[in-house]
């Protein structure tokens, strides 16, 4: 689950991913799908930002993770 945090309005989507893949990937396609346009973005949980080499295996958890995808400095 991913939960976007923006200035005006949080929003929250389910969508299946591939647990092999960089963060580092997924924040790029996130950038891109969403239009969020440059910056500082990271994909983070439990309050910390993800380095972009871990993959979501990486991560401890269960089979499921709630991330939130929101820039570095807000």
């Amino acid at each position: 689950e991913i939960l976007v945090r923006s200035k005006v309005k949080d929003v929250r989507f389910s969508s299946p991913m591939n647990t092999a893949v960089p963060v580092r990937s997924l924040v790029r396609h996130l950038v891109d799908w969403l239009a969020v346009g440059e910056g500082d973005w990271a994909l983070w949980h439990n309050g910390r930002a993800l380095d972009g080499d871990l993959i979501l295996d990486d991560i401890d958890g269960s089979a499921s993770l709630t991330l939130e995808f929101r820039a570095r400095t807000q």
